[in-house]
């Protein structure tokens, strides 16, 4: 949530940058897709220090599980969410005309993304016609994967029984499920984007 507010704050300088963009691109300095595919590789070490900075000291100060695989496990999930959330913020700051909106209209977004992500209310009790907020809600599936990662650890005992009893999965190849969710989440944000920017100003 703290790396996603951050994301949402920084998202309305995206809007000072489209008359460059425009004005690049109607000068034909290069393809829109280049452009969007360019700015999401050149995140990436903005991206990585929010990581570190923020996620590797929370992990051992909460005392999650200190194996290896579990540590690196939890970056790659941060990493793959982080820039599927920035990703959507991004086609929010080409939509919509002004700051004030897309901070408007961002804070509800997350609003619903974590009340359905199973972190205030666990899948069990949400709804059943609610139940398509939680399947394509990129909070959820990278919530449920560090869930998983940690409580099928050799830490606990019955950490399964744990999330079971919530509504979470147990196999740990949900884990994998989460890649395979939030990997293309975030491509087909960038083709969106590519698509705002050529088509909508």
């Amino acid at each position: 949530l703290h790396m996603t507010l951050g994301t949402s704050t920084s998202t309305p300088d995206d809007i000072d940058g489209r008359p460059i963009h425009y004005k690049h691109g109607d000068a034909n300095f290069y393809q829109t897709t280049a452009f969007v595919m360019g700015r999401l590789v050149s995140t990436f070490p903005q991206r990585a220090i929010e990581i570190v900075s923020f996620g590797i000291p929370l992990y051992w100060m909460v005392g999650l599980d200190a194996s290896a695989e579990s540590f690196f496990l939890y970056l790659a999930v941060l990493l793959a969410f982080i820039f599927a959330i920035k990703m959507m913020f991004s086609i929010l700051a080409q939509i919509l005309p002004n700051k004030n909106n897309v901070l408007s209209f961002g804070t509800f977004l997350v609003l619903i993304f974590s009340l359905f992500s199973g972190f205030i209310i666990y899948p069990t009790t949400i709804p059943g016609y609610h139940k398509w907020l939680y399947f394509t809600n990129p909070f959820a599936w990278a919530f449920q994967a560090l869930l998983i990662i940690e409580f099928t650890s050799d830490k606990y005992v019955n950490g399964q029984l744990l999330l079971s009893d919530r509504g979470f999965e147990t196999d740990r190849v949900w884990i994998w499920y989460s890649f395979v969710f939030l990997i293309p989440y975030t491509l087909l944000s960038t083709f969106i984007l590519a698509f705002v920017l050529q088509n909508v100003r």
